[in-house]
């Protein structure tokens, strides 16, 4: 990622669009799994228990089938979670960096202003003798276009 200037500006948007669109749509997709697989457990609760001469020494199916159902419901949740602190923390880098170069174009924009002037003074009045002469070119530049 370059330090500054238009390519690290895109850069920063595209952060920002991940951190706040895209991880987001994936952690809702993952929210609307685990509350849809959350209801089909509903359904499998209805179902009357197997005999008892099926289940064996390994326990009845309805408990496997729960406790994996649980697995995944769990595994869904983290990864939401996940998801959820990713994205902060990716909104936090990029605000970060952003901080970073705007703390860096200040300073450069302080050594730059010194080299013109000392006395902050003088530096408003270079500003003002410098817009008096875009304003210059400007009305010089429109009379050669009539």
């Amino acid at each position: 990622m370059p330090h500054s200037g238009k390519d690290f500006g895109v850069d920063l948007y595209a952060l920002e669009q991940v951190a706040k669109s895209d991880l987001p749509t994936l952690s809702g997709a993952y929210r609307d799994a685990a509350t849809k697989a959350e209801s089909a457990h509903g359904g499998v609760r209805g179902l009357p228990p197997e005999p008892p001469e099926l289940t064996g020494d390994k326990g009845s199916v309805f408990s496997k089938y729960g406790e994996a159902h649980n697995a995944v419901i769990d595994l869904l949740r983290r990864t939401r979670t996940n998801l959820d602190e990713t994205a902060q923390a990716l909104q936090e880098a990029r605000d970060d960096y952003a901080e970073r170069d705007r703390a860096r174009l200040d300073a450069e924009f302080l050594a730059v202003s010194h080299e013109l002037a000392d006395d902050a003074d003088d530096l408003v009045a270079a500003r003002r003798h410098i817009a008096g002469l875009i304003r210059n070119i400007d009305r010089c530049l429109e009379i050669l276009k009539e």
